[in-house]
């Protein structure tokens, strides 16, 4: 591509730079940001990729290494410095790592409601089942995740989530992000065409020709032929200027870019500001300071958010908590004033450790850009505009695809309306990442369909038109009129006051009117550098005229959205409005004139038109009656995150008051609503119909009170006799100290660890629902729930009387558990009782050789391994306890066979350790028979 300069601005630099030009000659190139191939404009991409942040460097790595395409990376910054590195909180992912109570379905649903209901319900589905696909994938790339104890990263839980499913890099999740997939850009040979100001799109008619931009560091214009173009800029944030928590580059380039060839901004009025912004400046606070435990105090001294959220308090969704901290400010509860008035966010409660550990960022911003210490003072914030739910339409989110062909769209600047009216937290860094990969191979493929079919001649007409304006726009003196900086603040205190977090009709009518004149203005504005080289004057007058279009469109948007949803919220429409309003506002601009129009919002399978998921549920239910048993089938309509429990009474309410089951938390605490459902021990207060109906593939249910148990009435069951069995191990600690109320008992952390996974038991039954063993009617084996109690009061270091606890269960019957793991399978609270029968196991052997039992055992397993190599539990048995006593197991042995609890003639394989093993049993087999 040629790359000239005007005759004007030659004469202007020439004497400085003692070169002579001649017609199509330029400025020299000054560094190696641009390939040369791009320079001599000898090169046709397959695809070009417009911004270099998380969504830009995902769909690269897709394009290039997985479709082997030819891949550059255009962006105005340098490649790491882009706004996903600000990122803080996490990553979003279905992975059931730290919890393996999580679910797909879960995500979905947490989505859609934290967004109000205008997520595309289809769209939210493909997302959520991708992203903890992509969480593993940048595990392998590398990405440095905080870890748990078994190696496997940790995730927690972030605002309006209802698991902890956020993976993350203490609280530097984006950066972590970006400086891995850079990596693997680079590793991959992936171009990156770097410190260059994009444009236009080049369109010749509806063929895409290939993008238009300015080389910052020599001032040449250039143009780059491609295929396919990914639009992936980010965010606009900076429409509210200092009010942002969003980078100086967050300017809204690429949907400008997108509207100026047809494709419509989406929900643009849907702006999330962040509650936990600095109120010095905007910067922002993580939302991971509220996941690990961190307060709002308002001036008075309040922790106020119950006020607001009673049950979430500081964990509510961002726009919950923005609007609560704002109205404390209005209403003269904040401290600060004018646009850098606020509340205060409080961390001195939680441990100074922990905020180095996991809030090692929000510590050093706290410190940087407020003064303050967070682990010895609170911190003044107050809300921020942090994201921008809305931004180009995504066409197609299966390929990444806009209106336009062979222009795609990811990132902050599409909208592929998963987050709705409002984002849930760490549900964006995931966003990129499936989105970045989905448009990534959207456009590999449609490359390797289409040939260029662009027009080469179009992109140098259009390098003239720019380097003609650039000549305009730099040789206005001061006179013309205002300065680029006196536009830009004017349309901040426009945007901010009257277009914020809470708007109204006459507000933004004024807003309308004050920015179409701020348009006008800045047709003449005053730039003042005609230099070429790194010349950011000019670049900020192309992004003030952005941000301008931008800022028009979040009005014109806000205005037609008659209605309060998510992060628009309307004093004079308070109420969400689904009859009008359950559609996605479109802004198109063209020849100068906003046009509106809406497109409904996709709707799968969890409406709230109707307020159900339109569909009813059978719920078959063993009723138990005074002796009398039957089954009775009730109907019962769906509704959007109706539980077993809400189902159940639902039934009682509505349709059968002589229905009794038991329930009292309704928080997945307390064990009392514990019942089976399909077979399968579930805690009703906390497993959703819908994913039920989902994991089983109908719409029928049969639920029944928990198995082995005695029942009372209908699901209510009897545990008088597993209290009784509980009893056996004498279910209390014997303090090794005596009681002392000045000081209590010591123990180490290690020694806390070693029980304290067994602490968390709710006595919800569940286990013993599941065991075969009770199964089989088994009178002298305790109950998984009892072990799960012993092996906390055995593991527990100010027990004095642990052997009391092994000799109980010794004598209950431990040994005849077959460790079948259903116990554990069937565990809401994951506490594992297969594993504590395991360590009780171990413990008990121990102990029964200083008691000098166990040697017929010792000798037969010492027998075995010496053999084969190989532990034959089919051979074990017989050797162990004699032919009779296993005779009597037979019968059980051969039923759990056929119900595929247990395989027949089941033999371990040889262990590495052989010799150790070996030597061990036959040290234990001496001791045991001496």
């Amino acid at each position: 591509m040629p790359k000239t300069i005007s005759r004007r601005s030659f004469l202007k630099g020439a004497a400085a730079v003692g070169i002579a030009l001649t017609a199509g000659g330029c400025l020299p190139w000054n560094g190696n940001n641009i390939p040369e191939k791009v320079q001599k404009g000898e090169v046709t991409y397959d695809v070009l990729v417009i911004g270099s942040g998380g969504a830009g460097m995902r769909a690269a790595l897709a394009a290039a290494v997985d479709n082997k395409c030819k891949v550059a990376v255009m962006t105005k910054l340098m490649p790491t410095r882009s706004a996903s590195t600000m990122a803080q909180g996490g990553m979003n992912g279905v992975t059931k790592v730290s919890d393996p109570e999580d679910s797909i379905e879960s995500h979905i649903f947490d989505t859609i409601k934290g967004g109000d209901y205008l997520c595309d319900q289809d769209a939210v589905a493909y997302f959520a089942e991708r992203a903890g696909q992509n969480i593993f994938e940048m595990d392998f790339m590398g990405y440095p995740y905080n870890r748990q104890k078994d190696g496997a990263f940790h995730q927690r839980k972030m605002g309006g989530s209802s698991h902890p499913r956020a993976s993350y890099f203490e609280d530097r999740a984006g950066h972590a992000m970006i400086h891995t997939l850079f990596e693997q850009c680079l590793k991959h040979d992936i171009d990156f065409i770097s410190e260059c100001q994009m444009l236009e799109i080049s369109m010749d008619k509806e063929k895409l020709c290939g993008v238009i931009a300015m080389d910052m560091r020599s001032g040449n214009l250039i143009g780059v032929a491609a295929k396919t173009v990914i639009i992936a800029t980010g965010g606009y944030g900076r429409v509210y200027w200092i009010r942002t928590s969003n980078p100086y580059s967050s300017t809204g380039d690429g949907i400008v870019a997108g509207m100026n060839i047809g494709i419509p901004f989406k929900d643009p009025e849907m702006v999330q500001f962040h509650p936990t912004g600095l109120s010095a400046n905007g910067v922002l606070l993580s939302e991971s300071s509220r996941a690990e435990g961190a307060y709002l105090i308002n001036g008075p001294g309040e922790r106020f958010m119950g006020k607001y959220a009673p049950e979430k308090k500081e964990l509510a969704t961002r726009d919950i908590v923005a609007r609560a901290i704002a109205t404390e400010i209005e209403e003269g509860r904040g401290v600060g004033q004018g646009i850098h008035a606020g509340v205060y966010l409080d961390f001195r409660h939680i441990p100074a450790e922990r905020i180095h550990e996991r809030l090692g960022q929000v510590r050093d911003l706290s410190r940087r850009f407020a003064g303050v210490d967070i682990t010895k003072e609170m911190v003044p914030i107050s809300p921020t505009c942090h994201y921008s739910m809305g931004g180009l339409e995504m066409a197609d989110f299966h390929t990444g695809t806009s209106r336009v062909p062979g222009v795609f769209v990811a990132g902050e600047c599409s909208c592929v309306s998963i987050h709705g009216a409002n984002r849930l937290g760490a549900n964006s860094l995931s966003e990129v990442l499936v989105f970045g990969h989905t448009a990534g191979d959207g456009a590999a493929a449609y490359s390797k369909e289409h040939g260029y079919e662009g027009n080469r001649d179009k992109l140098k007409e259009d390098c003239e038109k720019w380097r003609l304006k650039f000549n305009v726009v730099t040789a206005r003196d001061r006179s013309a009129g205002k300065t680029v900086p006196e536009i830009r603040d004017a349309m901040v205190n426009t945007m901010w006051y009257k277009a914020g977090v809470f708007r109204d009709e006459t507000h933004l009518r004024e807003a309308e009117r004050e920015l179409a004149s701020l348009e006008k203005e800045y047709e003449h504005c005053y730039v003042g550098d005609p230099s070429f080289i790194y010349n950011t004057a000019f670049a900020q007058y192309i992004e003030l005229g952005n941000l301008l279009q931008i800022a028009h469109s979040i009005v014109q948007g806000a205005i037609a959205r008659k209605e309060s949803r998510g992060g628009h919220s309307r004093r004079d429409y308070p109420r969400r409005d689904d009859k009008n309003f359950l559609k996605h506002t479109l802004i198109f601009k063209k020849d100068g004139a906003y046009r509106t129009e809406y497109k409904d919002v996709v709707i799968t399978n969890m409406s709230r038109r109707k307020g159900s998921i339109e569909m009813d549920a059978i719920l078959k239910i063993h009723r138990f009656v005074a002796g009398d048993s039957w089954v009775q089938e009730y109907k019962v309509p769906v509704t959007v995150g109706m539980t077993v429990l809400d189902a159940l009474t639902a039934v009682k309410e509505k349709q059968d008051p002589t229905l009794s089951f038991t329930c009292s938390c309704r928080s997945s605490i307390c064990g009392a609503c514990a019942v089976r459902v399909n077979d399968n021990a579930e805690l009703s207060c906390e497993v959703l119909v819908e994913s039920l109906l989902k994991r089983y593939d109908t719409n029928t249910l049969t639920i029944k009170p928990l198995g082995n148990f005695r029942v009372i009435r209908d699901l209510i069951v009897d545990w008088d006799p597993k209290y009784a069995t509980l009893k056996k191990i004498k279910p209390s600690l014997e303090p090794k100290t005596e009681f002392s109320a000045e000081k209590g008992c010591k123990q180490s952390p290690e020694d806390f660890n070693r029980f304290k996974k067994f602490a968390g038991c709710i006595l919800c039954g569940s286990c013993v629902s599941e065991c075969n063993k009770n199964t089989l009617n088994s009178e002298d084996f305790l109950d998984p729930f009892v072990f799960v109690k012993a092996e906390r009061l055995v593991a527990d270091s100010r027990n004095r009387t642990p052997e009391e606890h092994l000799k109980a269960v010794q004598e209950a019957g431990l040994w005849r558990c077959f460790n079948c793991q259903e116990c554990t399978a069937k565990c809401p609270k994951g506490l594992d009782p297969a594993g504590a029968i395991e360590k009780l196991k171990e413990a008990t052997f121990r102990f029964g050789l200083k008691q000098g039992v166990g040697g017929n055992h010792a000798k037969a397993i010492y027998d075995d391994i010496s053999d084969s190599g190989m532990l034959d539990e089919s051979k074990l048995n017989i050797k162990s306890e004699g032919i009779f006593n296993a005779a009597l197991r037979f019968p059980m042995a051969v039923r759990l066979m056929k119900t595929g609890k247990m395989n027949p003639l089941e033999s371990h394989p040889v262990n590495p350790e052989i010799k150790t093993i070996q030597a061990i049993v036959k040290k234990a087999e001496k001791e045991a028979l001496s």
